[in-house]
């Protein structure tokens, strides 16, 4: 009896012993809601089909200054009135001396208009630049384009390589679309049997 009792006792303070060790190395914090709508900047147009992704990142700092480190990211696809919503999200990592980025980067892009908030011709940006405001509805504006010259430029300018690609399907999806509508590669949407 004294024997299981000691043993239980050791489990017990090696539990509370990792807990006290480890639990300093997790962070958490939480981000969104995100929600707004996208629309055409010139004519303010509703944008129906966008792709908009939220990336969550935390920093390091190092002698060279702070490296960037994902965490998380969510996409959605504006409705038919340019509309979109993202969930408040929780995030936690065991990532210590790592600090939260606290601001999300957010990405949008419908083929034909100009990536926000990449591209040059975009009017309106939230501060601080790639992200938007938590708890508000925001306007996104993305500008029409012309040429092919002009969608080129569009595609050059979004930066997807740090999302692993199963936290963006939907931004790949709509990729693919506007790389066959320049001619680069055969597009099969994946929604559809027919195709």
């Amino acid at each position: 009896m004294q024997n299981k009792t000691v043993k239980w006792a050791i489990r017990i303070l090696l539990a509370w012993f990792i807990l006290a060790t480890l639990g300093p190395c997790t962070i958490t914090h939480k981000f969104g809601p995100y929600y707004g709508k996208v629309v055409d900047q010139d004519s303010g147009e509703p944008i129906a089909g966008a792709v908009v992704l939220v990336e969550f990142r935390t920093l390091l700092h190092t002698l060279a200054g702070f490296t960037s480190h994902f965490v998380n990211a969510f996409e959605t696809v504006t409705n038919d009135n340019g509309e979109f919503h993202i969930e408040a999200y929780r995030a936690w990592v065991f990532r210590f001396p790592h600090k939260w980025e606290t601001n999300c980067d957010i990405m949008v892009f419908k083929p034909g208009f100009g990536s926000y908030p990449s591209y040059p011709a975009v009017r309106k940006r939230y501060d601080p630049g790639f992200s938007i405001p938590e708890h508000q509805h925001v306007t996104i504006g993305l500008p029409k384009l012309n040429t092919r010259e002009e969608r080129q430029k569009s595609l050059s300018l979004l930066s997807v390589h740090t999302i692993p690609e199963d936290k963006r399907k939907e931004l790949a999806r709509v990729i693919q679309m506007e790389m066959k509508n320049l001619g680069y590669v055969k597009y099969k949407n994946p929604r559809s049997s027919q195709e």
